[in-house]
């Protein structure tokens, strides 16, 4: 799947259980970690707008605690 975090990112789908494993390919950095410029590309919209296509309840990052889309 790859992703800015880790170019080498699996994502694990649990269709049965409506998730989808995230692993590394969606993390958007830290504030303090972000470098300058536009709001919002620190965050790789075209990927995450795959992702939540896909029509999973729940989406699970490394990062993150679990979260669902904000229409579902």
């Amino acid at each position: 799947m790859g992703g800015n975090h880790a170019p080498d990112s699996t994502v694990v789908a649990v269709p049965d259980s409506g998730v989808l494993l995230l692993g590394d390919c969606f993390y958007p950095p830290p504030y303090h970690l972000r470098e300058p410029g536009p709001a919002g590309e620190e965050i790789d919209l075209p990927q995450i707008t795959a992702l939540v296509a896909e029509g999973f309840d729940w989406y699970v990052d490394s990062h993150s605690p679990p979260w669902r889309p904000p229409f579902s």
